[in-house]
């Protein structure tokens, strides 16, 4: 394994928790575990709200995944220092 897998892992989390946040509708909010659609009453004409279960991921999604990707890179970028340093001679 080298750092540039690091990296290229850490890319792939931020891109799937970002298709994952905007697939569940881009939420800026929390979690939420249910959703209302506003309809009208065809008889009355009066409007209500219907409510529906659903999972929808929040901003927290985006920001794990984002928090991933940082972690990963900064650890790659470390890994790199290191090689490098051992690579380099030491000059007197």
């Amino acid at each position: 394994m080298n750092p540039n897998r690091l990296k290229i892992s850490g890319f792939i989390v931020f891109l799937a928790s970002l298709l994952a946040w905007l697939k569940g509708g881009a939420q800026i909010g929390f979690y939420k575990t249910s959703y209302g659609v506003k309809r009208i009453d065809e008889v009355t004409e009066l409007e209500y709200e219907e409510r529906f279960d659903a999972l929808l991921p929040g901003i927290e999604t985006l920001a794990l995944g984002f928090g991933i990707f940082a972690v990963l890179f900064l650890a790659a970028a470390i890994w790199e220092s290191r090689i490098l340093k051992k690579a380099k001679p030491a000059t007197n």
